[in-house]
Order: structure tokens, then sequence, then C-alpha cells
């Protein structure tokens, strides 16, 4: 019903979500579910990256894998027939985020109930091994010491303001022969997001 070279690239984008939530989750819960003691914010921070770098050989282009660049990417780079493709795509990626989150959970499913038995949600905190909060394994809140909701949000368009900066760059045409790795670039961006900008608000850009 549907040509296979029409559906890749929205295969593409779930694939790359999936893969991004299983690697990105997956490394939050094993920090937290084990006190640290067997990651750190560093390590969270590689993966991350590398989940991100990884995905971006799932296809040629490669998928987004994140409705903000999506969106943006369109706007500020169109291209002929790109926004008839927006939605479907941004419902693939969705849907890849909670399939990844799903079987983050299935694979953690006992931890995540011997560590947070009460299945509690964080307040405010951001992976603390003492509040024993596994709701921020699946999502991302302003730290506690903020004084308003603004400095949270001032945190979050800064981290994505640079994402954005970061990928419009690395895929620039007249850039090509400066990025001849732009997965390889684009670990090295989301390694430096998260290591320089990422703790307050768990850089969720």
């Amino acid at each position: 019903m549907f040509p296979r070279r029409a559906l890749k690239p929205y295969l593409a984008e779930f694939l790359g979500t999936a893969l991004l939530i299983v690697l990105g989750d997956g490394v939050v819960a094993q920090c937290l579910l084990s006190d640290y003691q067997y990651g750190t914010w560093l390590s969270i921070n590689i993966a991350w990256a590398a989940a991100v770098c990884l995905s971006g050989y799932l296809s040629d282009p490669s998928p987004t894998i994140n409705p903000a660049v999506t969106i943006c990417t369109a706007l500020v780079r169109p291209s002929a027939g790109q926004w008839r493709t927006i939605p479907g795509k941004l419902v693939a990626q969705f849907l890849g985020g909670f399939v990844g989150a799903a079987i983050v959970y299935v694979n953690y499913r006992s931890a995540i109930k011997a560590w947070d038995p009460d299945y509690t949600i964080p307040w405010g905190s951001i992976l603390s091994p003492s509040g024993h909060h596994s709701a921020g394994i699946f999502s991302t809140y302003p730290s506690a010491f903020f004084e308003s909701n603004w400095e949270a949000v001032f945190a979050e368009v800064l981290g994505s303001a640079v994402l954005m900066f970061g990928c419009l760059s690395i895929s620039d045409p007249g850039n090509a022969h400066r990025f001849p790795a732009p997965q390889l670039s684009m670990f090295l961006l989301l390694l430096s997001i998260g290591a320089a900008l990422g703790w307050q608000t768990g850089y969720v850009c």
C-alpha cells in the first residue's frame, strides 16, 4: 500500500527516537537505580550524545529525532515538500519515544520497584541518588534551587539555541568540508551541551 521509499524517513524517525530513549533513559536508570555506583554525570552525557550520533546512521539524510529540530529546520532551511512530512515525522518521534521508554521500564522494572516502591514524583529533584524518585528516569524537572521558573526557561532556551546553532552549522552544505563526519560532530555537540548546560534542568532541549 505504501512504497518502501516513502515510509523510510518515518521509520528512521521512529527507530532513531526509540534508540535515543533506550540509551538515554537507560543510562539515567542505571545511574539512579545503582545510586551512581555504575554511572556518573559524565556517563549520562556520553550515552545521550552517543545515542544521537548512532541514530544519525539509520538513514540518509539522518533523522532529526527531535520535534524542535524538525520544526526549526523546516522554518530556517525549508525544502520542497518538507512541511508535508512534518506531521508524520512528529508522530513517529512521539511513538518512538514511548516505545523506547517502555523498553527501558521493562528492562529495569524490578530495579525500579526495589529502589522506589512508591513510584514517587521528584517534585523538583533531578538525578538525586538520595531522593529515590524514579520518575526522573523518564522525565526532567527544574532544580529546586531556582528562585523563578523563568530561570529554568532561560536555561532551556539557551541549551536549545546552542543545539540549533550547532545543528544548522553542521548540516550547512557550505560547511561540508569542515564536518566530514556530521554524526561525530553531533556527538561532540551533545556532549558539550550536557556537560556545560545540562545540570540545572536535565537538558530536555
